[in-house]
C-alpha cells in the first residue's frame, strides 16, 4: 500500500510560491495570515551541513545545528509575500521566498554558497576582472566604504560567483524566486540567462561599494544551450535582500554570444527576460488518491526548457507564477535523481490561462517499480522513543522524528535505491546509513547511536545481500600520495562471518587528505563474501565503480561516502549492482 509521503520536501521555490513584493501596494489590508512553523535545511555546495548559520523570519530568529537544520514554530505567514534571510561568515546570504492560503508548515532546503576574494584590482587605477564567463570593468576611484560612503583607497577585493540557468542546483543556491518587480510595480515572471554574486571588501575585511555616482561594466557569456532564444536585450535585476524580491534596474545589451550591463551596485544580479504572468495552482495525488509530496512539478512553454518549477508540499500541492496567455507544458519528476530530466512521471499540455488558476488535483499513475516504502522504529542511544530526531535521505530529503516513526513513500526512477541515515539532534548521535530499496523495507527497530563507529556497508539487492564490515577498518593516502584507499574485513568465528573488501581511487594527489567529489575505482579491487559455509565463499571482479567521498580530511579525521558498482562474479561470471556507503578514520 502507498502510504501518504509526509516528507519535509526540497521545496526548490524556484517560482513556485510566487514572490510579491514586501510593501503596502503587495502585502494588502486584506491578506490573511496563517500560523506555520517554518523548518528547513541549510547545506554547502558539497551536500554538507552548514552548522551555526543564521535563520531571520520578521522578528524571529535560530541558528542552524550541527546537521543543518532549523525549525522557527508558531509564526503568522501572510497569502502573499513572505521570506527567511540566512547567513553565514564566509557564505553570500540566501534567502527564501514563499506565501500560504492555509495553515501549514513550510520546508525549505537552501545550499550557502562560499566567497572567495580571489580576485582584486587597486581603487586609484580601476580594472577588469575575469571569472569564469564574468567580466568585470571598474573605473579608477570608483570605490567606497560601504557603511560611511567615504572614499577608499587602496585594495579592493572581489569574490564573484556565477549561477548557471541550466543548472538544477541554481535554485537552491539562488536568493529568492523567479518573480520580478517590474519598473511599473507590477509582478512578471523571470526568464534568467544568469545570475551574478558580486562582493567587495577591503584586505581588512570592510565591505565596500561602487560610488553613488558610478557605474561598473559587467559582462556573462550567455550558456550555450540557451544562445538561440536569447533576445537582442534584457533587463536586468538586482535581489534586494531587505524585501526578499527581484527589482528591475538597467538593460543588458547582446553583444556576439555575450550579455554587457553596467550596474551602478554589488549584490546579487540576474539577466532576465519578464513576461506577465499568472498564479498556477493545483495538487498532485497518485491512483490511490494520496497526495505525493516532494515531487517536482515543471511548467514551461511548450518546447522550451526555462520555465516554473518547484516541489509539491507535505499536501502534495504546488503554487506559483508562470507565463500568461500561452500553451504550457506541465511535467513531473521525481527531483533529485540523475535521471529526473530526462524520465518524467507524468506529462500534459495545459493553458493558456489569462487568470490565477487552480487546476484542482491531477493524478498520477505511478506503477509499483516507482515506489520505495519504507518504516523503522526508532531509539535513542538509552532505548528510548526518538522524539527530536531526523532522518536525511541521499538526494536531501529531511523527515522531522517526532515519535519514534519512520513511516514514508518516496518516487524514484529506474529502481534507483535511496539512502537513508537517522540523527538523534538531542544526544547529537546518527545511524549508519541504510539502503531503501523499491517496493517495502521495514528496517525494524534502530537505535541511533553509531555516530562514534567506523563501518563499511555493502548492499545487493538482486542478491539479498547486506553486508557490514566492522574488523580492520582503513581510510590511508599512499606514500607518494597518488591514491586513496578504503578497506576493511569482517573475522568472525565462522567462515560464514567472513568478509573483505578494499579499493583505492586516484585524487590527483592533492594535499594528503581525502577530498569531497566522486572518483573512479581503480582496477586494484577486492571484495568476497561467505554466503552460506566455509566451501560457499565468493570473489567478486571489478566491472565499473565510483566512490562518492561527502565528507573529507585528513589523518584522524572521519571521512564518509558512498559506494555504487558493478560487480562481475568470478565463477559464474554473472554481473551485479552493488551500493555501499562507509565512515572511516583517515590513518
Amino acid at each position: 500500500m502507498i502510504k501518504q509521503i509526509i516528507s519535509i520536501s526540497l521545496l526548490l521555490l524556484l517560482v513556485f510560491t510566487g514572490c510579491q513584493k514586501d510593501n503596502e501596494t503587495f502585502v494588502t489590508d486584506d491578506s490573511k495570515s496563517y500560523n506555520s512553523t517554518l523548518f528547513g535545511l541549510v547545506l554547502d555546495e558539497n551536500q554538507n551541513p552548514v552548522e551555526g548559520a543564521s535563520v531571520n523570519y520578521k522578528n524571529a530568529s535560530t541558528t542552524t545545528d550541527e546537521y543543518g537544520v532549523y525549525k522557527i514554530e508558531n509564526v503568522k505567514v501572510n497569502d502573499q509575500h513572505n521570506f527567511i534571510t540566512i547567513e553565514k561568515s564566509g557564505y553570500f546570504e540566501g534567502c527564501r521566498t514563499f506565501r500560504t492560503n492555509r495553515e501549514r508548515r513550510f520546508n525549505h532546503t537552501t545550499i550557502l554558497l562560499e566567497k572567495d576574494f580571489n580576485k582584486n584590482f587597486s581603487s586609484a587605477s580601476g580594472g577588469t576582472l575575469t571569472d569564469g564567463n564574468i567580466n568585470l570593468t571598474f573605473p579608477a576611484n570608483a570605490i567606497v566604504v560601504d557603511d560611511s560612503k567615504t572614499d577608499y583607497s587602496g585594495t579592493v577585493q572581489v569574490a564573484i560567483r556565477y549561477l548557471n540557468p541550466s543548472d538544477l542546483n541554481t535554485s537552491l543556491s539562488m536568493p529568492g524566486d523567479l518573480t520580478g518587480i517590474t519598473l511599473n510595480d507590477e509582478l512578471n515572471i523571470l526568464t534568467t540567462y544568469g545570475m551574478v554574486y558580486v562582493e567587495l571588501q577591503s584586505p581588512q575585511g570592510e565591505k565596500l561599494q561602487l560610488k553613488s555616482d558610478i557605474k561598473a561594466t559587467m559582462t556573462a557569456t550567455i550558456p550555450s544551450e540557451l544562445i538561440s532564444q536569447a533576445p537582442s536585450e534584457l533587463p536586468m535585476w538586482h535581489f534586494d535582500n531587505s524585501a526578499g524580491a527581484w527589482k528591475e534596474e538597467g538593460i543588458a545589451q547582446r553583444v556576439g554570444n555575450e550579455y554587457v550591463a553596467e550596474v551602478s551596485h554589488f549584490s546579487c544580479w540576474n539577466y532576465d527576460y519578464n513576461a506577465p504572468s499568472i498564479v498556477l495552482s493545483g495538487r498532485i495525488l497518485d491512483q490511490d488518491n494520496i497526495p505525493l509530496a516532494n515531487i517536482h512539478v515543471w511548467v514551461s512553454a511548450i518546447g522550451e526548457y526555462l520555465g516554473g518549477h518547484g516541489n509539491t508540499d507535505d499536501e502534495g500541492r504546488f503554487s506559483g507564477r508562470v507565463a500568461k496567455d500561452i500553451p504550457l507544458e506541465l511535467k513531473i519528476f521525481d527531483f533529485g535523481s540523475e535521471c529526473s530530466f530526462n524520465d518524467p512521471l507524468y506529462v500534459t499540455q495545459i493553458g493558456p490561462f489569462n487568470t490565477d488558476t487552480d487546476l484542482g488535483d491531477i493524478t498520477i499513475n505511478l506503477d509499483e517499480t516507482s515506489i520505495i516504502n519504507a518504516t523503522a522504529t526508532l531509539l535513542d542511544c538509552n532505548g528510548n522513543l526518538l522524539t527530536n530526531g531526523i532522518a536525511r535521505t541521499s538526494n536531501n530529503q529531511v523527515f522531522e522524528i517526532t515519535d519514534g516513526t519512520f513511516d514514508v513513500s518516496l518516487t524514484t526512477c529506474n529502481q534507483n535505491p535511496k539512502i537513508v541515515t537517522f540523527v538523534d539532534r538531542d544526544l547529537l548521535k546518527q545511524s549508519v546509513p541504510y539502503t531503501i530499496n523499491v517496493g517495502d523495507n521495514d528496517l525494524g527497530t534502530i537505535t541511533v547511536c553509531d555516530d562514534d563507529a567506523d563501518y563499511i556497508k555493502i548492499e545487493c539487492l538482486n542478491l539479498g545481500l547486506n553486508l557490514i564490515l566492522t574488523d580492520s577498518l582503513n581510510a590511508f593516502i599512499s606514500n607518494n600520495d597518488l591514491y586513496r584507499a578504503i578497506s576493511g574485513n569482517n573475522y568472525g568465528p565462522t567462515q560464514e562471518d567472513f568478509a573483505y573488501f578494499y579499493t583505492n581511487f586516484s585524487d590527483n594527489g592533492m594535499g594528503g587528505q581525502f577530498n569531497v567529489g566522486t572518483f573512479e575505482m581503480s582496477p586494484e579491487f577486492e571484495f568476497g563474501y561467505s554466503n552460506g559455509g566455509p566451501n560457499d565463499f565468493t570473489n567478486y571482479k571489478l566491472v565499473s565503480g565510483q566512490i562518492e567521498i561527502t565528507s573529507g580530511g585528513g589523518s584522524g579525521s572521519s571521512v564518509r561516502g558512498n559506494i555504487v558498482m558493478r560487480l562481475k562474479n568470478s565463477d559464474t561470471s554473472e554481473e551485479d549492482d552493488f551500493t555501499g556507503s562507509f565512515k572511516l578514520t583517515v590513518y
